[in-house]
């Protein structure tokens, strides 16, 4: 097969400068392994336009996502100052063209007057020349804005969706209880574009203005009429062609809600469709997008009125207003107070002027969408991180020794041991494991024992943030999976960055993604293989040795979600990412779920075997578990502790009449649930129907 990699793509020099950090590489090295895997797919390479190195990068702004704006406005205004020089050479270049233009129709016309008055002569000459150097000028200032404009779109389109998305790593728990996913996702994708555009057509805003200005000035020398007519009739003419811009912003308002909701709709079919799948839900599921999209179409040909309105004034009324004029000039030089060559000046200004004005009212949309973009953006940006960092005391070097008090439930766990967290209701029992774990501000733990600076207790929201993460490890049963290898996906913390693609790479990564193929293909991950013993452990012990197997080893890929992965396996890959964590106390609510019982009994006696003389607390209603833990603690359904003991102490009866009774509620309806609930080799069968 021909090579599709042969130079420029490929290159035997470095592909990066660290000099020159941010600057995407037009070359890639000549043993990448992404172009060989695209070869290996018999996939080509997308052809790419070439641009000179000296053309303005878009990612040399900081990320700065903690001091974005809570308004509107001040999100707007912070990003126009932080492009001001761009803005102002932009601005420039873009008025020099205007005026530039406005220059043609005032040369042309006294090479007619001084044609028809003298005839060819050196007067005539030098007006031509001046008319061949004003456009060239303005070939050289349209090159130059257009450079400007896509330096100042793409620069801060860019900024506000890295930002955005930074945030939402950043504040994930806070962002998705208070944003929908689909909002997430326009605004990071869509709303960033508005307010690009907007600093995209500022400059030409106020360069049309300045033109309209000078335009009315010269008139008005030319003519006082007219110079009238143009400067008192402009602006009514916008004003009216801007009053359709507060009902056409309240109604893009509308839809841009609907968008996100449709998107919100869709995330989730992506997340959820082998199980939409697996229970016949693909009917109920469409008549629920099929709804959700009417009333976004219903919404959006709201707006298509209003900007179909304002797309007809815009070209509607500047042309007519060319014609009010050419019909008053025409009228002058018929009875001789204007010339020929003046009403061809005048001609040409107002065609300039129609061009303002359509200016103008584009500049009044894209100025509505970006003020609807910006109040998008800002309910993301209002969204406050659920902790604070307010360390007052250092972390204990030992876990094993500190004993967790939780004052909203009044329960104690015990340092040292597996403890089996038990309620009626499973997210009461969950609240408590979160609780231990420090995931948002306003709850009140205890610590006890161990070296915590000699202190009987210590609140644990006195320990640095970074101090309680790296020992304290909370796992959901419902935790995320991400795509890359099985062995990044195992590594947790441990992983490291892959080292940084060329732009042939990126594209040649895009095409493989895309394709069906791409998901039996083995590339390196570039992690460290030192902890490959401890995470083979840890699959043993979630008894996820099925995914490791089906992915063909820790270099198998795991696509987006997990989706080529079962509800059972993602369940079991996130308990081994937790336990090859290896942290010294781990937090776990709910963990096995969605396994059938032989499952659940084999993990709880291998969990039990690894965790032994370490803090583990498992939130759970599954007697399986329950059975291998060192201590139960029943909650009441309003949160409370009603006591505690070990599991033999349970089965002989010997705790308090109360936690008895709870836990005997507890266990009658998970073992019903166990009868019914099928394996998961038959829920996969039923997914594969």
């Amino acid at each position: 097969m021909k090579n599709k990699f042969e130079p420029p793509y490929v290159t035997d020099q470095p592909t990066f400068d660290p000099s020159r950090p941010g600057r995407a590489q037009l070359y890639a090295p000549a043993d990448s392994i992404w172009l060989k895997a695209l070869d290996k797919l018999n996939l080509a390479l997308p052809k790419t336009m070439r641009f000179p190195h000296n053309v303005p990068q878009s990612f040399d702004l900081p990320l700065d996502i903690y001091d974005l704006p809570k308004t509107p406005r001040a999100l707007i205004w912070k990003q126009i100052k932080m492009q001001k020089w761009p803005y102002l050479f932009s601005l420039f270049v873009s008025t020099l063209m205007r005026l530039s233009g406005i220059c043609v129709p005032l040369i042309l016309g006294k090479m007619l007057n001084d044609g028809l008055a003298e005839g060819f002569n050196s007067n005539f000459a030098f007006w031509f020349l001046m008319l061949v150097i004003n456009v060239l000028v303005i070939g050289l200032a349209w090159a130059l804005d257009q450079i400007a404009n896509m330096n100042l779109a793409w620069r801060m389109s860019w900024w506000q969706s890295f930002n955005l998305t930074s945030r939402t790593i950043d504040r994930a728990i806070p962002m998705t209880k208070q944003v929908s996913s689909g909002n997430l996702v326009a605004s990071t994708m869509v709303d960033s574009g508005a307010i690009a555009d907007l600093l995209l057509f500022l400059p030409a805003l106020t360069a049309s203005l300045i033109t309209m200005l000078v335009s009315g000035a010269i008139m008005l020398s030319y003519s006082i009429p007219l110079g009238l007519l143009v400067l008192l009739g402009l602006p009514a003419a916008t004003l009216l062609v801007s009053s359709t811009a507060k009902p056409l912003r309240r109604r893009t308002d509308e839809a841009r809600g609907a968008l996100g909701q449709l998107n919100t709709v869709a995330t989730d079919a992506v997340m959820g469709l082998r199980v939409l799948r697996g229970i016949g839900g693909e009917d109920k599921y469409t008549a629920h997008y099929q709804e959700a999209s009417r009333d976004l179409t219903e919404k959006g040909m709201k707006v298509v009125v209003f900007r179909a309105l304002m797309a007809t004034l815009r070209a509607g009324m500047p042309a007519l207003f060319q014609t009010t004029i050419i019909a008053v000039g025409a009228y002058m030089v018929w009875n001789g107070s204007l010339t020929a060559g003046t009403l061809l000046a005048f001609f040409g200004l107002s065609t300039y002027l129609q061009s303002s004005v359509n200016s103008i009212v584009t500049a009044a949309m894209v100025i509505t969408g970006a003020q609807v973009a910006a109040a998008r953006i800002c309910q993301m940006t209002v969204v406050e991180p659920n902790l604070t960092d307010q360390a007052t005391k250092e972390s204990p070097s030992s876990w094993n020794a500190v004993s967790f008090q939780d004052m909203a439930s009044g329960a104690k766990l015990h340092g040292g041991q597996i403890t089996a967290v038990v309620c009626e209701n499973p997210e009461v029992s969950t609240a408590l494991v979160r609780r231990l774990a420090r995931l948002e501000d306003g709850t009140e733990v205890q610590l006890q024992g161990g070296d915590l600076c000699g202190a009987k207790q210590v609140k644990l929201a006195d320990l640095p943030i970074e101090g309680v993460r790296d020992a304290v490890l909370f796992s959901s049963g419902e935790a995320g999976v991400f795509a890359g290898s099985l062995r990044k996906s195992l590594l947790g913390r441990k992983a490291v960055a892959n080292p940084p693609l060329t732009l042939p790479e990126l594209l040649a990564w895009d095409a493989i993604e895309r394709s069906p193929e791409s998901e039996f293909l083995l590339l390196p991950d570039h992690q460290p293989t030192d902890w490959d013993d401890q995470l083979l452990a840890a699959i043993e012990v979630a008894n996820a040795n099925d995914v490791l197997t089906s992915l063909g080893g820790l270099d198998g890929r795991i696509l987006e979600k997990g989706r080529n992965l079962s509800g059972g396996q993602r369940q079991r890959l996130a308990l081994a990412r937790a336990v090859a964590a290896d942290s010294p106390v781990l937090l776990l609510s709910h963990p096995t779920s969605a396994q059938d019982a032989n499952t659940e009994a084999t993990i709880g006696q291998s969990l039990a075997q690894n965790r032994a003389g370490r803090t583990t607390v498992i939130a759970t209603a599954s007697p399986l578990l329950i059975h291998t833990v060192d201590q139960v603690l029943v909650l009441a359904e309003d949160g409370h502790a009603l006591g505690g003991g070990t599991p033999s102490q349970f089965a002989s009866g010997q705790v308090n009449d109360q936690a008895l009774a709870a836990f005997a509620r507890v266990i009658e309806q998970a073992t019903s649930e166990v009868n019914d609930k099928p394996s998961e080799n038959d829920y996969d069968e039923e997914v594969g129907r």
